[in-house]
């Protein structure tokens, strides 16, 4: 068995999850999230942020991004040597380079090629071509959504929560993404 990981900054996954979970509204109309900065407080004397409200019980918001946790229960019960993490921001921006590491790790290396993979200016993201007649891309009604406005200082904040378990996933998987790089307002990193 293979499992492959694709990560993104736990900020930006955050966020992400929230808007995501928001954009659906309820049967009655109503949005089934209260806003984030109800959901998240920034304690001002110790600059840390607080979950106040839990939607979602089984998982409050701030835990979503403790990758380290996760990973840490994976690799007790399968080798690490099954699994691949792959960075969310480079599959966003480059995904071909990605999608190298995963065919190469699994012996199929050159399976995909550069020509099937495009870039579709009308959804602002890379699409999968495999034969000239079957496209696959993200719907853009889909991908992409506005992200609540969040402040600099919530944002630093959700970034110094993460710090530890970014620090420990790195090491758990011998990998560095690069985080914190959450890209504000929008959903897409800027590409360079």
């Amino acid at each position: 068995m293979k499992i492959i990981f694709v990560l993104c900054d736990p900020v930006k996954r955050l966020i992400s999850l929230y808007t995501h979970i928001n954009s659906y509204p309820n049967p009655d109309g109503t949005r089934p999230l209260p806003p984030l900065n109800e959901i998240l407080t920034l304690d001002e004397s110790t600059g840390k942020v607080k979950e106040n409200v839990h939607p979602r019980p089984a998982q409050p918001f701030l835990e979503t991004g403790l990758y380290s946790q996760f990973i840490k229960k994976w690799l007790q019960v399968f080798p690490r040597e099954q699994m691949i993490f792959l960075s969310g921001e480079q599959m966003i921006c480059d995904p071909l380079s990605e999608v190298e590491k995963v065919t190469e790790w699994l012996g199929k290396k050159d399976a995909i090629t550069p020509d099937q993979i495009y870039y579709d200016t009308e959804r602002g993201y890379y699409c999968f071509s495999p034969t000239s007649r079957h496209h696959y891309c993200m719907d853009k009604k889909l991908k992409g959504r506005k992200h609540p406005d969040v402040s600099p200082a919530m944002i630093k904040a959700l970034q110094n929560h993460y710090q530890a378990s970014n620090d420990e996933l790195y090491s758990l998987i011998n990998r560095e993404f690069g985080w914190p790089s959450y890209f504000g307002n929008g959903s897409k990193p800027s590409c360079s």
